[in-house]
């Protein structure tokens, strides 16, 4: 089974997905793959068109590389910020034209984020996946998260 997940001028995300018991779903990234002009990429190959997709400007020197994916992450994730602003706040609908919208958002907030793993950090998108995995996984032992166990560790912290 496929899920298409992001479209955007032409590029959609597509991911394997297998599902449980009460319609949801379990995402493994090294399924993903995505779709451009009819081609299908691999998370690696989506880097590199990144990678090329990028102004000659953002690839001068670190500052650059750096300013590129902070200030595209920080714009996009706001773009989504303000849509659920408008959806909680405001009253707007979610309906399909809403839900389009962010779609193509998480898309512009993943062509950062690959620009930012590979090119500021030195890694893929799969080896940030994998490191945020294993983080919540060490962080939530029982394997998912609850209040209680974040205000112990929350107070164990402040404690220090």
């Amino acid at each position: 089974l496929h899920l298409s997940l992001l479209q955007k001028h032409g590029r959609q995300l597509l991911t394997k997905v297998t599902p449980f018991k009460g319609g949801d779903f379990q995402f493994r990234a090294e399924e993903a793959i995505f779709v451009f002009q009819g081609a299908t990429m691999n998370l690696k190959e989506y880097e590199d068109f990144v990678v090329k997709m990028v102004c000659d400007r953002s690839k001068r020197d670190f500052e650059s590389k750096i300013l590129t994916g902070g200030l595209g992450c920080g714009g996009e994730g706001g773009e989504i910020a303000d849509l659920a602003k408008k959806v909680v706040f405001h009253g707007m609908e979610f309906d399909e034209e809403a839900r389009k919208k962010l779609i193509k958002e998480i898309g512009d907030n993943l062509f950062y984020l690959a620009w930012t793993a590979r090119e500021v950090c030195g890694i893929g998108l799969q080896e940030a996946i994998d490191a945020n995995v294993d983080k919540l996984n060490k962080r939530y032992q029982n394997g998912t998260f609850t209040h209680a166990e974040f205000m112990a560790k929350e107070k164990a912290q402040n404690a220090n």
